[in-house]
Order: structure tokens, then sequence, then C-alpha cells
């Protein structure tokens, strides 16, 4: 009997320990200069955040430019940001603000000692699930809460939502419920930069877009 208690008390110990170290390697809360919270989630050895960005200042707590008018979002040449549709009561919560690359540049948009992902550390992130197809069902949220057609398993618990994107022309809201776009650090020239996004039943994908185009942000732990 003792020698039965003993094992059983080792094996207790060693699930204690697991638990810690998930604890404090994989569900740290993130703060923002708001006080905005955030879940992240370990992938490798990047910690990223697991839910979109929506702080609406620099890490500085300079304040960045709202801009709900469509021309003006499409002519803006500094820092800005938004909500999809102009309504934050029902979509900053949930996917987080749409961020020109203006905002990207000033290098202090995410919280301090974390930085946008850049396309390498994407890249890097998205090879642990096989190829870029095979990702993104299990980088998206599962089920059809959010995502119009269900695909996502989310077992890198990365639970990537369709938020949607901003457009250059006239400032128009598209692809919320199907698709989601974040962008990298990464630059292409001076006008363009690479982004990834996810489509639904297409897995990873990545691109270059106008610098005016508003998406999403992750941010990674220096």
């Amino acid at each position: 009997m003792n020698s039965i208690l003993k094992r059983a008390g080792i094996l207790c110990i060693m699930l204690i320990t697991a638990a810690g170290c998930k604890k404090t390697e994989e569900n740290i809360t993130l703060t923002d200069y708001e006080g905005n919270t955030y879940k992240t989630v370990m992938l490798g050895k990047q910690l990223w955040m697991a839910e979109n960005l929506r702080t609406t200042k620099l890490n500085d707590g300079t304040k960045l430019t709202n801009v709900t008018d469509g021309p003006q979002w499409g002519t803006q040449a500094t820092p800005a940001y938004c909500w999809y549709n102009n309504d934050s009561a029902s979509y900053k919560d949930i996917y987080g603000a749409l961020y020109n690359y203006h905002a990207v540049k000033t290098k202090k948009l995410c919280p301090a000692g974390w930085h946008v992902s850049s396309d390498e550390e994407w890249a890097s992130m998205v090879a642990l699930f096989g190829t870029p197809g095979m990702a993104g069902d299990k980088l998206c949220e599962a089920g059809n809460l959010h995502w119009r057609f269900a695909t996502g398993t989310d077992e890198s618990g990365f639970s990537a939502l369709p938020g949607g994107r901003r457009y250059v022309n006239y400032g128009l809201f598209l692809e919320m419920g199907t698709s989601a776009y974040w962008w990298t650090s990464t630059t292409q020239d001076g006008y363009h930069s690479l982004f990834r996004a996810i489509y639904t039943g297409m897995g990873v994908v990545s691109g270059f877009e106008e610098n005016g185009v508003g998406y999403s942000i992750r941010c990674v732990r220096n």
C-alpha cells in the first residue's frame, strides 16, 4: 500500500510541475498601455498574442487617430485605426482594431517588450503545423460562432478570427466572417508591406498590400 501511495504522490508532483510550467510559459496574460488584457500562447519558441490587438494608443501613450470617414481612410498618411463598420460595441472585444501600416511603422504599437510579428516569425510558426495549407484550420477558432464556413480545429491555441479588413478605396469594410488578415512588420517597399491571411478552406497565405489598408495585428514577445 505504501509503495502505491508513493507512486501516486510522485505522479501528482509530476502533474503539478507540468501544469506549473504550462502556466508560466503559455498562459501569461498580457496588458497593453490602456489596460486591455490578452491571452497568449507559446508556439514553438515564440510567445504570441492569442487575440487581436485592440489598443487605441501607442505604448508611450500617444493617441492613434480613429478614422471613421471612408475617403479619409484611403488617404490617411499617419498612424490610424478603426473598428469594423465603425462599430466598437459589436467588434472591439471580439476582433480587435484594424490598423493602417503607418501605425505599425511607429514600432510602438504593441505593449512594451513586444513587437508586431514579422513575416519570418509567421513562417516559423506556420511550419509547426505543416504546410501553409494544412496550418490554416489548426490556427482558426473551432466551430462556427464567428467563422461563416467553419473548418477550424484551433489545436494551436492561436484562435484566429475572421475580422475582415478595411480597404483603401473608399474605406470599404470587407470579408467579415470569411477572412482574417494581419500586418507583419516586414515591408515590401515604401508603399507596400507584407501581410498574412487565412481564407476559409485555403490555409495561410502571404502577400503584400498598400500601407493604407486596415488589417489586424498580432504581437510577439521580444
